[in-house]
């Protein structure tokens, strides 16, 4: 027993949890790989980016006056790295906020076509949680669970002969292409791509 799935396909879930305020309606349509999927509520944290660019420049005005009291003597070399050092780290507040941004737009991982959309606008998406499955439609595969009794009769290019309500009437046959070297310990059954 299996299902059908492409060869090449992702997963495409929330990072972060937080509330769904556009969700593209592509379900069945062809993506490029980084298209904005979804974004997510960013407000907030946007505003930190804002506070901290502030304080940038604050620390960039502080330094500028540091500088000139040490020109004049004024000032303690000691004053300019508590000034500088208070700017870097302000600095490397900056890029973390910014990749945290980041996190709340999701993209496309790979060229391909929405196979499917999970989410609505309003809705909260947790971390973790599948938003949309992107993949390449063709070649399609087969992922089957074989039962331990009968794996030692499968073997990598071994053909395989289908059976689906689909097509009642029709032939389906496939090879298999990859068998999982250990077993399930609950089911008891190897899985293998076809």
């Amino acid at each position: 027993t299996g299902g059908v799935e492409p060869v090449r396909w992702a997963k495409v879930a929330s990072l972060i949890r937080d509330r769904i305020v556009e969700i593209c309606d592509c379900e069945g349509q062809q993506v490029a790989k980084g298209d904005v999927l979804a974004r997510l509520d960013d407000r907030e944290v946007k505003a930190q980016l804002q506070e901290l660019k502030a304080r940038e420049g604050f620390l960039q005005r502080e330094m500028s006056r540091v500088s000139e009291l040490i020109a004049r003597g004024t000032a303690t070399t000691q004053a300019f790295e508590s000034a500088s050092m208070d700017l870097q780290q302000v600095q490397a507040l900056i890029l973390v906020q910014t990749e945290k941004i980041n996190d709340y737009t999701i993209t496309a991982p790979l060229d391909g076509v929405v196979l499917r959309r999970d989410g609505q606008i309003g809705e909260i998406a947790e971390a973790g949680q599948i938003l949309f499955r992107v993949g390449v439609p063709l070649p399609l595969q087969v992922v089957a669970e074989v039962n331990e009794e009968d794996i030692p009769r499968v073997a990598l290019a071994q053909t395989v002969l289908f059976r689906t309500d689909a097509f009642p009437d029709r032939r389906l046959d496939g090879k298999v292409r990859e068998i999982t070297p250990i077993g399930d310990v609950a089911a008891k059954t190897y899985r293998i791509k076809v």
